[in-house]
């Protein structure tokens, strides 16, 4: 089952998958890219409680930025990503501002149950995380609460698209009670290990999605790059 926290920034998203993280004893990085950082975590439950994998970078209590789902930088690599740890039983969890397009939801449910956790907070709590985090960064917060209005507008829009379609369950929430609807909503299914071999083959071609998009970026850039 594929599990995505939804929303703009400052609404939760982040939050909501460490307390799911902190649910577990312990975890194991699976993988990581070029740079370092974490792309698949593998969560170890226990008794009463199924393994499963996060995707993204979550760390806490150390001097690494916790990136969540931003660590990973294009909608190819997130949807490779999820197609690969699915294959192999785990349910998946991920967050992140450009992971949350509707063709992602409507290609993904053709293969497994999506759960869709929309992060339902007010428009004030949200611009008020998101100015208290710009000034931090020495971000302009004018401009950063203009663009937040306007991606909330567009996700809101797109959860009536969303909820329409078929295995896919749409859900309004908050963070504090992500990690309860997402205990409830976990399948416990039969899952084979991470083979080294196998591993190495997906690691190449999560890899070089971003090496070609990075080229095309490149020839795109020069393109528009006039000298006098």
């Amino acid at each position: 089952m594929f599990h995505c926290i939804r929303g703009t920034a400052g609404s939760g998203k982040t939050t909501a998958v460490k307390s799911i993280k902190r649910l577990y004893p312990k975890y194991s990085v699976i993988m990581k890219d070029k740079l370092g950082q974490q792309i698949i975590n593998l969560c170890h439950g226990h008794q009463t409680l199924a393994d499963c994998v996060i995707v993204g970078q979550y760390v806490e209590h150390t001097d690494k930025i916790t990136t969540g789902g931003d660590s990973i930088y294009y909608t190819e690599q997130l949807k490779l990503a999820a197609k690969y740890v699915d294959s192999h039983g785990y349910d998946v969890i991920w967050e992140g501002i450009i992971h949350q397009s509707y063709p992602i939801f409507e290609e993904l449910s053709r293969l497994s149950p999506v759960c869709v956790y929309y992060m339902d907070e007010t428009e004030d709590t949200i611009l008020k995380r998101r100015i208290k985090r710009s000034k931090s960064r020495g971000y302009d917060h004018q401009m950063t609460t203009a663009t937040g209005i306007h991606f909330l507008d567009k996700l809101k829009s797109e959860n009536l698209r969303i909820q329409e379609l078929e295995n896919v369950e749409l859900i309004h929430t908050h963070s504090q009670l992500v990690k309860d609807l997402f205990v409830d909503r976990l399948q416990s299914r039969p899952t084979r290990p991470f083979e080294d071999e196998d591993l190495w083959d997906f690691k190449c071609r999560y890899d070089h999605i971003k090496s070609i998009r990075s080229k095309r970026r490149e020839i795109v850039s020069d393109l528009f790059t006039y000298t006098d």
